[in-house]
Formats: C-alpha cells, sequence, structure tokens
C-alpha cells in the first residue's frame, strides 16, 4: 500500500468494461518544487468515492500499484482504495493558546 497527497486536476468519468467491472480515473498533482501529474483508477464498488471531491482539492490517496503484462507489453496501475480531504495548512504561531 502507498499513499499520495496533491491537488486533483481531472475526475473522468464510470467506465464500464464488462458485466463484472467498471473503472474511474482521476488525476492529481503533488505539491512541491518539482510538483508530478499522477492518474490513477478506482474500480467496482469503489467508482464513487470520488464523489464527494471537486477539482482543486487536495486529498490524500492511499492506492495499490500492480503491473500485468499483455501481449509481451508491461502496464502499471495505481488503483486507489481510500480518498481523504485534506486540509489547507496555513498554520503559524498564532495558533498559540494564550
Amino acid at each position: 500500500m502507498s499513499e499520495i497527497k496533491g491537488k486533483i486536476l481531472a475526475i473522468g468519468n464510470e467506465e464500464r468494461v464488462s458485466d463484472k467491472f467498471k473503472k474511474r480515473e482521476f488525476v492529481i498533482q503533488t505539491e512541491g518544487k518539482y510538483p508530478k501529474t499522477v492518474c490513477l483508477q478506482l474500480v467496482n464498488d469503489r467508482v464513487d468515492l470520488i464523489d464527494p471531491y471537486q477539482i482543486n482539492e487536495t486529498v490524500e490517496v492511499s492506492y495499490q500499484p500492480e503491473s500485468k503484462q499483455y501481449n509481451g507489453r508491461w502496464f502499471t496501475n495505481l488503483t486507489a482504495w481510500k480518498i481523504e480531504k485534506q486540509a489547507y495548512n496555513n498554520s503559524t504561531d498564532n495558533d498559540l493558546p494564550y
């Protein structure tokens, strides 16, 4: 299991691949000096996890990376299983209790 934090850039539509499999992709951009753009997917009963969130919200995503070989090529998916909203952190010393 891995975690990544970033701002939501895009939320895709649900895609029904078969009667037993559906998926939905979303894209986040990490923070820092060299931000990275990362596409993750939600599958089956978790495709609705992204519904409460909007573009530009900062979230932390727990995901499982998995690679598969198909026709001699390797493909990697980052399958999200939990999404949590992250509050904007603008703390200062003015937060002291006195």
